[in-house]
Parts: C-alpha cells; structure tokens; sequence
C-alpha cells in the first residue's frame, strides 16, 4: 500500500492491527520508524449528583427561574468523599465560581442553594449576584430579600452558608446547623422541616471551574 517515499501519516491504527512489509538488499539506508500518537482515554462518566432521581421536581424549579438551568457539574467537595469539614469544604471550592450546593437532611428533607458569588473564605456576607434556595422536597423556590449584599456568610469555620442572620448555617463539622425562617429568603418557613431538629446526612457541592 505505501512504497517508495509514500507513507502513512495521522493513520487511525486500531488495537491488533497487523504489519508486514518486504525489502531487497540492492540499496542500503538507515532505515524507518514507526511512530504512534495514542489517543487519551475518555473521561470518567460524572457521577449522578444526590438528586439525579428528583428530575420531574427539578424541571418544574428551573422553570420557576429556582434551579440552574445549566447547573455547575465539577463536584469540588462531597461530604462522603472528602470528609466532614468546612476547611476541607472551603480549599477545595474557593474561587470555583458559581455553586450549586445540594443537601440532603436527616429528617428527608432535600435542599439546592445556589449562588453565582463564589465562596473565598472572606470571613463575612458576600453579594452582588444571583442566589435562591429550592425546597426539592416542597417543590418550593426562595429568593434572597433582605439586601443584595447578604446573599452568603462566607467563613472558613462555616460550611455553605446562606443570607443575613445567617438564615441558612452549616457549621464546621458538616454535620448539622440550623435554618433560621423568616430571615434572608422569601417564604422559607419550615422548608428544613425544624429550625436544627436534624442532622446533614449527605452534601454535595458543584462549580462553574475545575
């Protein structure tokens, strides 16, 4: 197929391929290589996030303007794979961007809180942006009302935490907090199911960047 000064060049090659080739002795050259590009291997599939069953309550929360229509997918921190801490939590997802951060509660209840300023461990509020909370398990959607620079507390001791009061808290060990009704979001009695009667039982957080 190739003689001469013709050869193959960018050739898919697939696994097994076979090479024959045949020569006579009346020239004497240095010869020839043989070089392979390999292509990389796919990425991993990304794992399905806590509420990849919550689909039907999930489409009815993006149209109510209450979910990301394009949600961050990099999943910088998970409780169960990173361990129960805020600091944990805090060094792998500053300056990532926008978050999406989903929890699951407990007594069942399921919440997304997302927010497009990123997290910097600025030990005080954060604002400026965009930020809401849904109620997975109510099929509710909150808006932040008290003042556009109160939408996060962002401290290194504190887990996501979101609006004045703070109205929304996750302490250091990532395993309980409270939420504070009435405060920093619209509508938001009850949607914990108590102000601090549970405990966090799986936590997810997803960014913008890698």
């Amino acid at each position: 197929r190739y003689e001469g000064l013709s050869g193959p060049n960018n050739l898919p090659v697939a696994e097994g391929t076979e090479f024959t080739w045949q020569s006579d002795d009346s020239v004497t050259k240095s010869g020839w290589t043989l070089c392979f590009n390999l292509a990389p291997p796919p990425p991993p599939p990304s794992p399905p996030n806590l509420f990849s069953d919550e689909s039907a309550t999930i489409s009815s929360l993006t149209s109510a303007g209450c979910y990301p229509s394009e949600p961050p997918t990099n999943l910088c921190y998970s409780k169960s794979l990173h361990g129960a801490s805020s600091y944990t939590f805090h060094s792998r997802c500053d300056n990532k961007g926008a978050t999406l951060t989903l929890v699951e509660l407990s007594n069942g209840y399921k919440l997304a809180l997302y927010t497009t300023v990123p997290w910097t461990s600025r030990s005080g509020y954060a604002g400026y942006g965009t930020s809401y909370i849904a109620s997975i398990t109510r099929n509710s959607c909150h808006h932040n009302r008290y003042g556009s620079q109160y939408l996060i507390y962002d401290r290194n001791s504190y887990g996501p935490t979101f609006g004045y009061g703070p109205s929304y808290y996750i302490n250091s060990n990532m395993n309980g907090g409270y939420c504070r009704s009435g405060y920093g979001y619209s509508s938001d009695s009850g949607i914990c199911g108590s102000y601090n009667s549970w405990s966090i039982t799986a936590l997810e957080v997803y960014s913008t960047e890698a």
